[in-house]
C-alpha cells in the first residue's frame, strides 16, 4: 500500500493544495506547492479505504457509518482515528453484517466540526 497524506493548514484554516512533504531524520517541514513553510499543521494519513462514492478517507474525517444487522438498519456518526491498541483505524463495526455496512465521507474535524455538534463519535 502506497502512504498517502494530507495536511490541514491550522494558521490559514484549509486543506493544502498539493503540499510538499520533506522527511528528515530528525522531523519534517510542510510547505505550500509555492515553497512557503506551514509550521502549525496537521497531517492526516490515508486510511488506504474509500467511501461508497469513492472518497478517499483519512485519518479525521467525519463518516456517516452505515450497516444492517439482526435489529434493522442503522446510521453511526463517527471521526476516523487510528487505535494505536488495536493497530487499526476505528473503521470497523463488530455488530454490523460485512455485506450491510458502507461508510460516506460529510467532512473532517478540522474544517467541519460543527457536523458534530451533539454527538458521540
Amino acid at each position: 500500500m502506497k502512504m498517502k497524506f494530507r495536511v490541514f493548514d491550522n494558521r490559514n484554516q484549509k486543506i493544502l493544495d498539493r503540499p510538499v512533504i520533506e522527511i528528515y531524520h530528525d522531523g519534517i517541514d510542510i510547505l505550500t506547492k509555492h515553497r512557503e513553510v506551514v509550521d502549525d499543521y496537521v497531517l492526516m494519513q490515508s486510511t488506504g479505504l474509500t467511501d461508497k462514492n469513492g472518497v478517499e478517507i483519512y485519518d479525521g474525517d467525519i463518516v456517516i457509518e452505515r450497516f444492517l444487522n439482526q435489529y434493522g438498519e442503522h446510521e453511526i456518526k463517527r471521526v476516523v482515528k487510528w487505535q494505536e491498541k488495536k493497530l487499526g483505524w476505528n473503521l470497523f463495526n463488530p455488530i454490523a453484517t460485512s455485506t450491510g455496512m458502507n461508510y460516506e465521507v460529510i467532512g473532517n474535524v478540522h474544517e467541519h466540526p460543527h457536523l458534530l455538534e451533539g454527538e458521540n463519535s
